[in-house]
């Protein structure tokens, strides 16, 4: 019997990864437009949870992870 598992949300760690090389601070709108450019190996979860964030400047990947929850 073959069983089905929900996907699984993106971590932190997928957050982190997704954001490698970009120059802080930046903002919200900054972070979307990264994320954007980098659909081909970025899942739509992820780059919907980049647009839900709160408008604001980001000083690193840790802020945004928090903003997140």
């Amino acid at each position: 019997m073959q069983t089905s598992h929900p996907p699984s949300a993106p971590s932190a760690a997928d957050l982190e990864k997704a954001l490698t090389g970009i120059d802080y601070p930046k903002s919200k709108q900054d972070l979307v437009q990264y994320i954007s450019q980098k659909s081909s190996t970025v899942g739509s979860d992820l780059a919907q949870l980049v647009r839900s964030l709160p408008e604001r400047n980001y000083r690193d990947s840790a802020e945004v992870a928090v903003a997140l929850g």
